[in-house]
């Protein structure tokens, strides 16, 4: 835990100093299994750094709009935060935060996903805002690993795609249904990830963009995309008439702003989410480096290893 909360401090420490609101949903590798232990997908009660303690720090931050969510439902960053109008005084969008958990699904080998009890979360507290509200407002959802349509829609010639993809779409190893939710309520403008870092494409898919930022940090892989590190802004606007829109481009670490053209190039489909199925049978067909032990399994040791965090001379894992 100690590691732990100096890389946090560290990495919240510009936010505090810049004195920017922010809100933080858990990725693949924030929570911490530690060495001997071999938790549940899904449960994290038994981690070595667990993911409800760490919304506990998080939310000690003076700019923190960070919440710790719902103890009876998968994982721990499920929230919503409201976005106000000029004057304070309107709720005029949300930001919807949900936890994709690690690795595996409902049984199922692979990534992990926005669990079913987590989706149906999300229809109640929209059905609830939309009764307080008086209205749909719209928003955006963010949740580290992808959809499976992510993968879809870039496989459809049909369907409008901007940006690169450089790497396989590591998406849940279940679909969960919570795609067809937000098609159902209707309140959501598009749904963003990160996991993939070589991926910054978005598509807009009946009616819902859906795609990723782009990688910003140092640690991890690299790769063509990852390289030119970067970030996904936002800029969401209030028309005369009050109705809410959205842009998004990428602003790389350069300052260079970057609006993403139309993806023409997209011949190679990817039948499924990369790391389903038999994982040795999928480790016996790549090149075993710590990256792609990182990339394709979440070996933990491997991640570590590939970011240069934690090791000693002989590339041995130096844990808490």
């Amino acid at each position: 835990k100690e590691w732990f909360l100096q890389n946090w401090e560290h990495f919240t420490s510009v936010l505090q100093a810049t004195n920017t609101p922010y809100a933080y949903t858990l990725g693949n590798h924030d929570r911490i299994p530690g060495k001997d232990l071999k938790p549940v997908p899904g449960n994290e009660t038994d981690y070595s750094v667990p993911d409800h303690w760490i919304m506990e720090q998080d939310i000690r931050n003076q700019k923190s709009l960070t919440q710790d969510g719902p103890v009876s439902i998968h994982g721990a960053s499920n929230y919503v935060v409201p976005i106000m109008d000029a004057t304070g005084k309107e709720i005029v969008a949300y930001v919807w935060l949900m936890d994709s958990s690690d690795n595996n699904c409902m049984g199922t080998t692979g990534w992990g996903c926005v669990y079913p009890d987590q989706v149906e979360w999300y229809r109640n507290t929209s059905k609830r805002l939309i009764a307080k509200d008086g209205r749909v407002i719209p928003g955006l959802m963010f949740h580290h690993i992808p959809l499976d349509e992510v993968n879809t829609a870039w496989n459809d010639p049909s369907v409008s795609v901007w940006g690169s993809k450089g790497e396989q779409v590591c998406c849940f190893s279940q679909n969960t249904g919570l795609f067809d939710a937000i098609k159902d309520v209707g309140n959501i403008w598009g749904v963003f990830h990160g996991h993939d870092h070589n991926n910054d494409f978005v598509a807009s898919y009946h009616g819902v963009y859906i795609g990723f930022g782009r990688k910003s940090g140092y640690g991890g892989y690299g790769g063509s995309v990852a390289d030119q590190r970067g970030s996904r802004i936002f800029e969401l606007k209030q028309g005369t008439d009050g109705e809410m829109t959205f842009e998004t481009w990428i602003r790389q670490e350069t300052g260079e702003k970057v609006v993403q053209e139309p993806a023409l190039n997209r011949a190679s489909a990817q039948k499924e989410c990369c790391g389903t199925g038999n994982l040795e049978d999928v480790i016996a067909n790549i090149s075993a480096t710590d990256a792609m032990k990182c990339r394709v399994h979440d070996d933990v040791d491997a991640c570590r290893r590939a970011a240069s965090v934690d090791v000693d001379d002989s590339g041995s894992i130096l844990y808490a």
